[in-house]
C-alpha cells in the first residue's frame, strides 16, 4: 500500500512540476485535490496510527494553504479566485495556478521526507514527570500573570489593536509561556490516567487563553500537539471519529474567538448556521494562498538565492541588527527596506499604505522557498520539513526526552507552511534545555 502511494507521489511530483510550468488553472485545480488526497493517504499510512505527526502536518498544511481553495472548489462555498485584505479583486489565474502547484509540491515533498514513521512507544518516566512538576510550580506565578495579561488585553482591546499593539510582553510574560512546556513534559512522563487528564485540561486552558491576545496559530497548533501526545502517551487508540470530534471542537473555539473579535456575541453565533461557520472558518484560513500569489506577482523585486537566504534566517538576522541598533523600529518604509523578513517586505510591496498603518498579510515558508527557485523551491522546503519531522520522530522512539522534544516542537512544524522555515528552532532549544535539566536532576537523584 505504502509503496503504491509512494509511486503515485512521484508521478504527482512530475505532474505538478509540468503544471506549474504551464500555469493552467483548469489543469492545476483538479490536480490539487488529487495531490492533497494522495498525500493525506500516504502520511496516514506512514504509521500504524493513521492520526500521526505526518498526517497532522498534511492536514494543517491543507487548512493553512488550501483551505480557501478546497472549500470553494469542492463545496462551492465562496470564490477562491477573489483576493481580500491586502489585495482586492480577482487573482490572475496563471499566478493562482502556480501558487496551488507550489503548495502541492510542498505537500509532496513533506510526505516524501516523512516516509515511514513506524510505531512510537512511550514508557513511564517518573523522573521527567518530577522535574516537570517542579518547574511548573516555579513558573506558576508567571503563568498566572500571563493569563491575567491576556485576559486584560482581550477585554481592553479590539481586533485591530491586537495586531497593531503587538500584545502583552516583557520577561515575566515570556517566562509564563514556558508553563505549556511543563505540561508537555508531564504528559510525556506517562503519568496515571487521571493525572494526565488534569494536565491535559490545564494545557487546554493555557492554550485557549493564548488565543485571546491576537494570533491563534501557535495556540491552536499546541492544542493539536497536546491532544496527540495525550492519546499516544496514554495508549488510547486513535480513531477517525475521535479525531473529527477533536478537530470540530477546535474549529468551534477558533471560530468563536474570531467572531467575538468583531463584536459578534455568542448568542448570535447559532444564527449563522454551523455549516456556514465551519466552511467560513476553513475559507478564511486560506489567506496564505493569497500571500503565495502576491509572492509570485512580485518575484521580480527580489534577488534569487540571496533574498532566499536572508528570509530563511530572518529571525537571526533581524534580531542581531536590532541588538546593534542598525534596524529601524516599527513598520516604516525604512524598516521594510532593511528587514530580512519576507512578511514585512512583501506586505510593503503589495500595499504600502496599509502596511505603514501597521497592518500585515502574514507570511509563508513556501513563499520563502520560491526565492531559491519558483519551481523546485517548494518541493525542497517540503522535503526538509518532512525530514526534520522524521528525525524528531526517530529521536522519540529511543527516549522519553526525545518524545518530549518531538511533541513540544511538533506544533511549530505544523506552522512552517505559513511561517519561516526555521520557526521551530526556538521551541526546540527550549525543549533541549528542559531535557538537560531533567537529565541533571536524574543524575543527582541517582547519586544520592
Amino acid at each position: 500500500m505504502h509503496s503504491a502511494l509512494s509511486l503515485m507521489n512521484c508521478i504527482l511530483i512530475l505532474a505538478n512540476l509540468a503544471s506549474v510550468a504551464t500555469g493552467s488553472l483548469s489543469i492545476q485545480a483538479p490536480l490539487t485535490v488529487l495531490t492533497f488526497v494522495v498525500c493525506l493517504a500516504q502520511t496516514c499510512a506512514a504509521s500504524p496510527n493513521r492520526v500521526n505527526p505526518g498526517s497532522l502536518l498534511c492536514l494543517t498544511t491543507g487548512v493553512f494553504l488550501l483551505g480557501r481553495f478546497l472549500v470553494s472548489y469542492v463545496f462551492g462555498w465562496g470564490d477562491y479566485m477573489q483576493a481580500d485584505w491586502f489585495m482586492n479583486g480577482p487573482m490572475d489565474p496563471a499566478l493562482l495556478s502556480r501558487a496551488l502547484g507550489a503548495v502541492c509540491l510542498f505537500l509532496l515533498g513533506a510526505a516524501t521526507g516523512t516516509g515511514k514513521l513506524g510505531q512510537l512507544e512511550i514508557h513511564p518516566d517518573p523522573k521527567l514527570g518530577a522535574i516537570a512538576l517542579r518547574m511548573g510550580l516555579v513558573l506558576a506565578p508567571f503563568a498566572v500573570y500571563r493569563i491575567y495579561a491576556n485576559l486584560s488585553f482581550w477585554l481592553s482591546g479590539n481586533y485591530l489593536s491586537m495586531y497593531l499593539d503587538g500584545g502583552p510582553g516583557g520577561l515575566p510574560y515570556a517566562l509564563g509561556g514556558w508553563a505549556i512546556l511543563c505540561v508537555f513534559a508531564y504528559l510525556t512522563s506517562r503519568p496515571a490516567r487521571h493525572h494526565a487528564w488534569i494536565a491535559l485540561v490545564l494545557g487546554i486552558v493555557l492554550c485557549a487563553i493564548e488565543t485571546l491576545k491576537g494570533a491563534r496559530g501557535i495556540a491552536m497548533a499546541q492544542l493539536i500537539g497536546l491532544a496527540w501526545l495525550f492519546m499516544s502517551s496514554q495508549g488510547i487508540r486513535f480513531s477517525l471519529w475521535k479525531a473529527a470530534l477533536a478537530g470540530l471542537a477546535m474549529v468551534v473555539l477558533a471560530d468563536y474567538v474570531g467572531r467575538a473579535r468583531f463584536g459578534i456575541s455568542a448568542a448570535d453565533l447559532p444564527a449563522t448556521g454551523m455549516a456556514d461557520s465551519l466552511l467560513g472558518f476553513f475559507f478564511s484560513q486560506g489567506v496564505s494562498l493569497i500571500f503565495l500569489v502576491a509572492m509570485l506577482d512580485n518575484l521580480h523585486g527580489f534577488v534569487p538565492g540571496t533574498d532566499g537566504i536572508r528570509s530563511t534566517f530572518a529571525l537571526i538576522l533581524d534580531n542581531s541588527h536590532r541588538f546593534f541598533g542598525s534596524l529601524p523600529a516599527g513598520q516604516s518604509e525604512d524598516f521594510a527596506r532593511h528587514t530580512a523578513s519576507l512578511a514585512h517586505r512583501l506586505a510593503y510591496m503589495v500595499n504600502p499604505e496599509m502596511y505603514l498603518s501597521g497592518m500585515g498579510m502574514g507570511g509563508s515558508a513556501v513563499a520563502e522557498s520560491m526565492l531559491y527557485s519558483s519551481l523546485f523551491g517548494p518541493l525542497l522546503a517540503g522535503l526538509m520539513t518532512g525530514f526534520i519531522l522524521r528525525l524528531l520522530f526517530r529521536a522519540g522512539r529511543h527516549s522519553s526526552g526525545g518524545v518530549f522534544m518531538l511533541a513540544s516542537t511538533f506544533p511549530f512544524l505544523l506552522l512552517v507552511p505559513r511561517e519561516t522555515q526555521l520557526y521551530f528552532l526556538i521551541p526546540l532549544i527550549k525543549a533541549s534545555i528542559i531535557v538537560m535539566l531533567a537529565a541533571t536532576f536524574a543524575k543527582r537523584h541517582a547519586s544520592n
